[in-house]
């Protein structure tokens, strides 16, 4: 059962917002180009779902949609860094500020109001400093997965679909701290060296997006908590 349907609210409208900029845009620019960020909407919505169905008593659903949860949330983040296409198209930098804007704000809703759902869930079961501990590692691993996706150009579908093709990449990219992107798929190479070209450190983007999202958790969290 989902917890808070007002946040559901919420993701819509922001949805219906982009959706009448993407009418908007297509209009301008006559073209499609961005229109993928459709998919990253629907992979941000996902963990929500996932985490109102995971608070059950039936222990198989309980851990497979914690699971599927754990896998998916980093979409509702991933799409903090689809900023790295402003400056594509420079007549429209501020235009694409608020429509990539948009797009971000809905995922994170998304994604703070599942991880919202769990922490609740958590509290209930552990102590509060092994509830934080666990969101605190969890975003890291979250984060780590974004870095995955905006770098190996991988997807949350690709750890099920080809585990030890993924298993490699990571381990690569790890080791060398995000210098060596060790891509096996030719269709996926070219996307990933332009977007790795004033690519950060693994670390750097680590230490920088936790410090951002944990803000943003914990300030929310702790308004909810306050009223």
């Amino acid at each position: 059962m989902l917890h808070h349907p007002h946040h559901i609210r919420a993701f819509t409208l922001f949805c219906l917002f982009w959706a009448i900029l993407s009418v908007i845009r297509v209009c301008i620019t006559g073209t499609t180009e961005y229109m993928g960020f459709v998919w990253n909407l629907i992979l941000a919505l996902l963990p929500y779902f996932f985490a109102g169905f995971a608070v059950q008593k039936n222990w198989i659903l309980h851990y497979g949609n914690v699971f599927l949860w754990f896998i998916f949330f980093p979409n509702s983040l991933y799409l903090w860094t689809d900023f790295v296409h402003l400056g594509e198209h420079p007549e429209m930098l501020h235009f694409d500020i608020v429509y990539i804007s948009v797009m971000a704000i809905a995922g994170i809703i998304c994604g703070f109001a599942s991880l919202e759902i769990l922490h609740t869930y958590w509290n209930q079961k552990f102590h509060k400093k092994i509830t934080w501990t666990l969101v605190s590692l969890s975003m890291i691993f979250w984060i780590y997965g974004v870095y995955i996706g905006r770098f190996l150009r991988l997807n949350s579908w690709d750890l099920i679909d080809s585990p030890l093709l993924v298993l490699r990449e990571i381990w690569m990219m790890t080791i060398t701290n995000g210098g060596s992107l060790i891509i096996t798929e030719s269709h996926r190479i070219a996307e990933a060296t332009r977007y790795s070209a004033g690519m950060t450190s693994l670390s750097t983007f680590l230490i920088l997006y936790f410090s951002l999202f944990m803000i943003f958790y914990v300030s929310l969290y702790h308004i909810r908590r306050a009223r």
